[in-house]
């Protein structure tokens, strides 16, 4: 007699029904406007100061150059996913904003500690205009 038909084979298991497919690419995309509570918990981030924001905004560009262009916006310069906070942006015209992520234009050679150097030095630009409009409020 072998091995093989001394051991007992072990016994069949049940098989479990499976759970349908949750087809989320059918459903309607939500707007912006979308008012349920999933969209307006996914709205609401931790942080968040949309009048610093916006007076981010009303600052010139950071990088002043003769190609600067299009409105300014508000560049995350320590991104919120590595613990940066609306505190940390920094004025940029599009055409600036858009070389700063792909690295090109002024910031064509400039290697990451330069840039984080760069960066550091628009942030505390940022703050004291900030902290100037406060004193003349």
């Amino acid at each position: 007699m072998s091995l093989l038909h001394a051991v007992p084979r072990p016994a069949p298991r049940e098989k479990k029904p499976r759970k349908a497919l949750r087809r989320t690419w059918m459903k309607a995309p939500h707007s912006k406007f979308c008012s349920c509570s999933k969209c307006e918990r996914k709205r609401k981030r931790r942080g968040a100061d949309p009048a610093y924001l916006d007076f981010v905004r009303s600052l010139p560009c950071a990088c002043i150059s003769a190609r600067c262009s299009g409105p300014i916006h508000a560049h995350h310069a320590i991104h919120r996913s590595q613990g940066g906070r609306d505190a940390d942006a920094v004025p940029l015209c599009m055409i600036h904003h858009k070389d700063w992520h792909e690295g090109t234009g002024p910031f064509l050679f400039l290697s990451r500690l330069e840039r984080f150097a760069w960066a550091m030095l628009r942030i505390a630009e940022t703050r004291a205009a900030a902290a100037d409009r406060e004193r003349r409020c």
